[in-house]
C-alpha cells in the first residue's frame, strides 16, 4: 500500500487516466483540488475522483468557484459574479456538463457535495513526519492550529487554504514543534513559485518543487498548459511524472 498526492489536473483526462491505472487497489491518493475547468473533461474527472475509493478529495479554489457558480445557475442567475468568475477561469465545459448530463434531481446534491469538501488534512507518514495537505499551502506559524485534522477555526483561514499565495514568502518557523511538518500543495504552477523565489529558469525542471527549507513542496505543474503532472509518494517522497 502506498500513499500519494496530486493536484491541479484541470480537466486533462489523459493524465487522470494514467494516474488511476498507476494506482494499486490498496493505494491512497490525496487529490488536492482543481480537478475541473480549463480542460474539456473536468466534470468527467470530478465524477471519477468522487467515486474512486482510493481517493481522498480535498477542495481547491476551482471547486469553490464551481459550487458557487452552481448556486447561481440553480437560482437562474447566470450573470452573477460567481458564474462569470468561473467562466473567466475556463469553467464553461465543466459546469455545462454538470447541467446537461446529470439528472436534474441531483444537481443540488452535486453542488452541496463540492461545497462540503474538506480543505485540510494531516497524514503522518512512515518517517514520522506530519504531512499537511491542502490546495494552496500555508505556513503553520501564521495560521490557527488545525482542529481535529481537518477544520480551521476561523473561516478566513479556511479560504486562505484554497486561495492564498502570500505564504510562499514566509520564512519557515524555527520552533521545534514545526520541524517534522511538511506542507504539500498545488494552486500555483511550480515555475511561477520558483521565479517569485528568485530561481533562474535553467535551475528549474518541472516536477515537485521543494522550498521553505525543505518544509513545503508544490506539485502543480500547470498540467493543462504543459501536459505534465506530478504524483508524489508521501512516505518516500519519490515523484512519478505523467505526461500527455
Amino acid at each position: 500500500m502506498a500513499v500519494y498526492a496530486v493536484s491541479d489536473i484541470h480537466g486533462v483526462y489523459e493524465i487522470w487516466n494514467q494516474i488511476k491505472h498507476f494506482l494499486k487497489e490498496d493505494d491512497t491518493l490525496y487529490v488536492l483540488g482543481d480537478c475541473g475547468d480549463r480542460g474539456r473533461d473536468g466534470w468527467r474527472i470530478i465524477k471519477e475522483v468522487t467515486t474512486d475509493k482510493r481517493v481522498v478529495y480535498l477542495k481547491g479554489n476551482h471547486e469553490d468557484m464551481l459550487s458557487k457558480a452552481m448556486s447561481e445557475w440553480l437560482d437562474d442567475y447566470m450573470n452573477g459574479n460567481a458564474y462569470q468568475l468561473l467562466l473567466s477561469n475556463g469553467g464553461y465545459d465543466t459546469i455545462n456538463d454538470w447541467w446537461c448530463n446529470e439528472d436534474p434531481r441531483y444537481h443540488q446534491g452535486w453542488r452541496d457535495y463540492l461545497n462540503s469538501l474538506l480543505q485540510f488534512m494531516i497524514y503522518e507518514n512512515a518517517k514520522g513526519q506530519k504531512v499537511h495537505l491542502c490546495h494552496a499551502g500555508y505556513t503553520p506559524s501564521e495560521a490557527p492550529e488545525p482542529q481535529i485534522y481537518n477544520v480551521f477555526e476561523r473561516k478566513h483561514w479556511a479560504e486562505d487554504l484554497i486561495w492564498d499565495r502570500e505564504h510562499y514568502f514566509h520564512p519557515w518557523p524555527k520552533e521545534d514543534k514545526y520541524k517534522d511538518i511538511i506542507v504539500v500543495h498545488g494552486h500555483t504552477p511550480t515555475p511561477y513559485i520558483a521565479e517569485d523565489l528568485g530561481y533562474r529558469s535553467e535551475e528549474f525542471e518541472l516536477g515537485a518543487f521543494w522550498y521553505a527549507d525543505g518544509h513545503k513542496v508544490c506539485i502543480d505543474n500547470a498540467t493543462f498548459a504543459t501536459g505534465i503532472s506530478t504524483v508524489i509518494n508521501l512516505d518516500t517522497w519519490e515523484q512519478h511524472i505523467f505526461s500527455t
